[in-house]
This record gives C-alpha cells, structure tokens and sequence, in this order.
C-alpha cells in the first residue's frame, strides 16, 4: 500500500513570498526543495513513532518487527515543474487517511494473528509441525504445535479479516507538513540569493 501527499503552501506565505514564488517560469528546484523538507519531516516521524509503537510485540513479551522504521525508508518524493509529491510505499499506512480492513491474498483463506511471542513476525507456513485442531465447524480456529513434552502450544488464531482504525497521527499533522514546505521555500530561496538571483 503507498499514500501519496500534497501540501499547498499558499495559505500563510508573506505577499512577497508569494509574488517570487509565482513569478518563477521553472518551479522544478522550488518544488524540489519543498520535498526534501517534507519527506524528511515524515522520515523523522516514523523513526520516532518505530520507538514506541510496539503494543502488539509488548503484549507477545516479542521483539519489535521495525515496520514503521522501514516506512522511514520508504519514503521517497518526485518534484517536477508543476507538483512534489511525497510518497510512502509501506503496507498499512493508508491508516493515517482511513480505516483499512486487511484480507487474506489471493488463494488464501485465512489470516494467521499471533498469539504467542514465537509466532510474532513468523510466517505461519515457514513454522514446521502447526495443524488446525478441532472439530469441523467450529466457530474459532488456531493453529497449534506440540511441544516436545507432547503439550500443545497455540500459536496463531485464524481470522477471515482485520480492520484497523484510521490513525491520523502515524503522520506529522497537517501544519507540520504546511511548515516544513514553507521552509523548503526559504531554502530555496536562500538558494538564488547565494546565486545572485538565477537557478
């Protein structure tokens, strides 16, 4: 899943900002710069967010599986004349815009939650001796292993589907993003100073 994010600085720009910013024929390096900002705002946020979001691995007594650490370094932008566009290619971001509801993939029919601390962040299929007990028909399934001692370990419990509700603050808020693009406009800015006025 990837989320793709505008920021429209023109609100609260100063009436001279805003004169230069209009007056450019070529906006690729102003848009570039407004990128950077942003996609290094969001990179922050998700190192910050990976150090304390762990409540499922908590509640397993698990290891962290880092995913919001590898949203950091999903996050990438593309600026041209008329947009940047910041974009973060990471399964389960589209929470901080709306609820998502997670179903099994293609030929799959169940989804395998973790109920023990050695199942966390495993693959079901790669964990060699689970099986499903029970009767046909029954209305919860699990998967389950038998330990050495022939005592039986419950490992994963079975779902036909998730839904997460949207979690807006997986992103910097809306003025953090609109400050951080602003600030790529003083960069840039900055920029034709040091270079008498010309790109």
């Amino acid at each position: 899943m990837s989320l793709t994010i505008s920021v429209d600085i023109k609100d609260g720009v100063t009436p001279l900002v805003g004169r230069f910013v209009e007056g450019l024929t070529d906006r690729t390096g102003l848009h570039e710069a407004i990128g950077i900002r942003d996609r290094n705002l969001i990179r922050d946020h998700f190192i910050v967010i990976a150090q304390t979001r762990h409540d499922t691995a908590n509640r397993l007594g698990a290891e962290p599986s880092g995913h919001w650490a590898q949203a950091a370094e999903k996050t990438t932008f593309r600026a041209d004349s008329d947009a940047t566009t910041v974009s973060i290619n990471q399964p389960g971001i589209g929470r901080a815009v709306h609820d998502v509801t997670i179903v099994p993939g293609a030929g799959k029919q169940w989804l395998t939650i973790p109920l023990i601390a050695e199942a966390y962040n495993q693959r079901a299929y790669r964990v060699p001796g689970l099986f499903m007990p029970g009767a046909k028909g029954a209305k919860k399934h699990v998967l389950a292993k038998r330990g050495a001692d022939g005592t039986l370990r419950f490992w994963y419990a079975l779902v036909k589907s998730v839904t997460q509700k949207q979690d807006r603050t997986l992103l910097p808020s809306d003025e953090e993003l609109r400050l951080a693009a602003f600030q790529g406009v003083r960069d840039y800015v900055d920029f034709l100073l040091s270079r008498g006025g010309a790109a």
